[in-house]
């Protein structure tokens, strides 16, 4: 486990050469993650799910999607809501990051999805539209999350 956590693995997002890529994965380098990986590991062995692993980034990412919004001219407020974080569009459009492996459908979600969700619900209009996103797939494809928040 120190392996991956230590500074010299700090710039490897999902995967990289010097842990889990080589040339006999090569067609799957992008479905390789470490992070995942060792949630998956750990909740095998009966540990208990790490959410700081990937919630403890949150912030930063949340923050990095709201400077490549504006620099696409859509201007988005990050906010704290609840334990988690979340990305708000003209206060119509909301995401709330959440751990890649909690669902994204309500009757399914995490306690903590639910009163992010509703902290979040507060501050929208009353017909804005609110929707899970696990970390993840937002540092994967931010762009994605730019056009479903502008649509």
């Amino acid at each position: 486990m120190e392996n991956w956590t230590a500074a010299t693995h700090g710039d490897c997002d999902r995967s990289c050469p010097d842990c889990l890529r080589n040339y006999g994965n090569r067609f799957i380098h992008g479905l390789l993650d470490w992070r995942l990986a060792l949630d998956v590991a750990e909740l095998f062995l009966g540990k208990p799910l790490q959410l700081d692993r990937w919630l403890g980034e949150a912030e930063l990412l949340a923050t990095r999607f709201q400077k490549l919004c504006r620099a696409n001219g859509m201007d988005v407020e990050v906010r704290k809501a609840g334990k988690l974080w979340a990305v708000i569009h003209d206060g119509k459009k909301a995401m709330v990051l959440g751990h890649p492996l909690w669902h994204h459908r309500d009757a399914l979600a995490h306690d903590w999805q639910l009163d992010a969700k509703a902290d979040v619900a507060a501050v929208l209009e009353r017909d804005a539209s609110i929707h899970f996103v696990d970390v993840r797939e937002l540092a994967a494809s931010p762009q994605r999350y730019i056009v479903a928040l502008g649509s």
